[in-house]
């Protein structure tokens, strides 16, 4: 004669293996009632058992599914609020390095016109130096330089 078994042995069975195994099959229950307790309990006992606890695991799974997914949304908005305010960083540092080295060019195209003038400039001193020495001798020849 075959030992009975109470709902709650079999549920606990049931939860214990449920955590361990994906796929939680009735020959499995069975399987480890008869190991544990002696006795497999009866088949449409189990298999109801077994019904109820993977429609309240659905449940867990579905309402652990909703919570993940809303961390996983908040997480997503601080990761785009990050990444926008880093591509505002980006744009604001591309920007003011465009302008110093549109000032720099302009310096150095600003330099080089003048560097242009530096002959003409000297030709100028030189002919004013001249001009200068005839006025304060005007018996001498001006000096060559």
């Amino acid at each position: 004669m075959s030992k009975q078994l109470t709902e709650g042995q079999i549920r606990a069975v049931i939860t214990e293996l449920g955590e361990r195994h994906v796929k939680l099959t009735g020959s499995m229950v069975r399987r480890e009632l008869r190991r544990r307790c002696g006795s497999p309990g009866g088949v449409s006992r189990v298999y109801r058992l077994l019904q109820e606890f993977q429609k309240t695991a659905g449940n867990r799974d579905h309402d652990d599914l909703a919570a993940e997914n809303a961390e996983l949304q908040i997480r997503l908005r601080a990761a785009t609020d990050r990444a926008q305010r880093a591509e505002q960083r980006e744009e604001t540092h591309q920007a003011r390095w465009a302008m110093e080295v549109d000032s720099l060019r302009q310096q150095l195209r600003d330099a080089l016109a003048e560097r242009r003038l530096v002959p003409q400039l000297q030709d100028q001193i030189l002919e004013l130096r001249r001009t200068i020495h005839k006025l304060a001798n005007p018996s001498e020849e001006p000096p060559v330089e």
